[in-house]
């Protein structure tokens, strides 16, 4: 069972251009994981079939400080986006705590988006954009998988891809040029 990673990356990179930001980065996590992979490649094509480039790209860890020390690492060398695609929620934390901590309001001075939809996405402030994971879904695909190897009905091996969904919060808005 798998979540069609890809086109939650897309989603979300397709969310954030179509409130009109062009300068866009994305962190992601650890390259072995296969998800991260495909949230990555989700992005980047969505910003290649809107002909944009992404603004930065790096990876980290799955957790809050990563997110925020790459933050402040594309801050110091001047790389300032207007929209960051976060490939997990604890990056985007991290991300809006090392924007805020530079004085930078979101939305309104920085969109961000995260993924998964953890219990905290939507009790923060201000609420995370994300991508929310099918996991009621899952499950359910689980137990009818497992009822079906049980009762001997499932003669090979099958795949099941589901569908992430955009969850938009507070954490996003249109591009508007500082004056």
């Amino acid at each position: 069972m798998n979540v069609d990673n890809y086109t939650g990356g897309y989603e979300a990179t397709k969310h954030l251009i179509g409130l009109g930001h062009t300068r866009i980065a994305h962190v992601s996590g650890p390259e072995l994981f296969l998800s991260v992979r495909e949230r990555r490649r989700g992005f980047e094509a969505a910003m290649a079939e809107a002909g944009l480039t992404p603004l930065a790209v790096a990876g980290a860890e799955f957790n809050i400080r990563s997110g925020f020390d790459v933050a402040k690492a594309w801050l110091r060398s001047g790389t300032v986006p207007t929209a960051v695609f976060a490939g997990e929620d604890g990056l985007a934390l991290g991300v809006m705590d090392a924007f805020r901590d530079e004085g930078y309001r979101i939305p309104r001075d920085i969109s961000i988006v995260g993924y998964d939809d953890q219990v905290f996405a939507a009790d923060i402030h201000p609420r995370l954009t994300t991508v929310r994971q099918p996991m009621e879904q899952m499950g359910q695909q689980a137990v009818r998988l497992l009822l079906r190897l049980i009762d001997g009905s499932l003669k090979r091996n099958m795949s099941v891809c589901l569908k992430p969904e955009l969850i938009v919060r507070e954490s996003t808005s249109p591009y508007s040029p500082a004056p």
